[in-house]
């Protein structure tokens, strides 16, 4: 378990990278797959509590199990949410600031 969560952090990581490397529009991959790792952390973090809380701080199988199904929402939803505003995101990409 101390090793588990730093692996899927480096599997998430570099499957990022990859994705970004082999995009057509590398901007635009940059803002799913933050989207994706950031949303699945905080629903990794909600669904720890929320688990935590229903079976108590002495179990840490229950919590393990919350943090990788909220982690796994909370990312399957941002990756979504990013493709339905895909033609938004594309628009947003071509904004010239400087």
């Amino acid at each position: 378990m101390k090793w588990g969560g730093r692996a899927i952090v480096v599997f998430s990581v570099a499957y990022a990278g990859y994705e970004i490397y082999n995009a057509e529009n590398k901007e635009k991959e940059i803002y799913r797959q933050g989207a994706s790792i950031g949303a699945g952390i905080a629903g990794g973090a909600a669904g720890g509590a929320i688990a935590g809380g229903i079976c108590g701080p002495g179990s840490p199988i229950c919590s393990g199990i919350g943090i990788l199904i909220g982690g796994a929402i909370g990312g399957i939803a941002a990756y979504q949410l990013v493709d339905a505003f895909d033609k938004e995101l594309e628009a947003f990409t071509a904004w010239t600031v400087f």
